[in-house]
């Protein structure tokens, strides 16, 4: 329990977030992911420094930072940035690391860069509500092919504003694919704008995808191991 009780105490001063439910300003899930993230470094200590890559997400860089101290793993940084706020003693020199710590979210948490390997996931949704997410784009997938996809007088006057690109190209066509609507998360903004016609009940089911796509998206985060090689450049990222 004391334990428990440190690592959440490093995380709750780092991110500055309230223990208590303050509303949306604050949300727990940065908090929840890093606590996991933190379980899965055990035996990081034994890397020696790491050189922490950005980007890193401002919801997850200080957690991280956090953790890595509270666990005694040295690190340095080569963004300005973080040099700044982490003081030169934690400069990447070209010669003071052998490892890389990069992050990744979403999609590419799942995806290791070349030559590095996954040592901590945090997946966003969880199995039940990952299938849901698939059962959810199959139904939307139909009613697209379908030809039922509409958009509101808001949702023509984005499209004529150019903020919806991806339906655009498709919109001279008899059908829309929705498979670009999908990955490039045009759908998901169209529905948190409000953007599309839709009756009570597909308005329940595109929100519920949108909700769960939002949360894969942004709670799904990986860290990620990589060797420097001699030590002077960063890997590719």
């Amino acid at each position: 329990m004391v334990g428990a009780f440190a690592l959440a105490t490093v995380i709750f001063a780092a991110l500055n977030l309230p223990s208590s439910n303050q509303g949306k300003s604050t949300p727990d899930w940065p908090v929840a992911a890093a606590r996991d993230l933190g379980r899965q470094l055990v035996g990081l200590e034994d890397e020696g420094t790491l050189l922490v890559l950005p980007p890193f997400t401002d919801h997850y860089k200080t957690a991280v930072l956090a953790e890595l101290q509270h666990r005694g793993i040295p690190f340095v940084v080569d963004d300005p940035g973080m040099v700044r706020q982490l003081g030169p003693r934690r400069r990447f020199t070209g010669a003071n690391a052998r490892t890389a710590l990069s992050l990744r979210i979403g999609e590419e948490a799942r995806a290791a860069p070349p030559g590095a390997r996954r040592v901590a996931l945090h997946e966003g949704l969880t199995g039940e509500e990952q299938r849901e997410l698939a059962a959810l784009e199959t139904r939307i997938e139909k009613y697209i092919r379908d030809g039922r996809l509409h958009l509101n007088q808001r949702g023509r006057e984005a499209l004529r504003n150019g903020d919806l690109p991806t339906l655009r190209r498709h919109s001279r066509r008899q059908s829309v694919d929705p498979e670009p609507l999908f990955s490039s998360r045009e759908l998901v903004w169209a529905v948190r704008q409000d953007l599309l016609v839709l009756d009570d009940r597909w308005a329940r089911w595109f929100e519920r995808y949108a909700d769960r796509q939002d949360r894969s998206d942004n709670e799904t985060v990986a860290l990620f191991l990589q060797p420097l090689g001699d030590g002077t450049n960063p890997p590719d990222r």
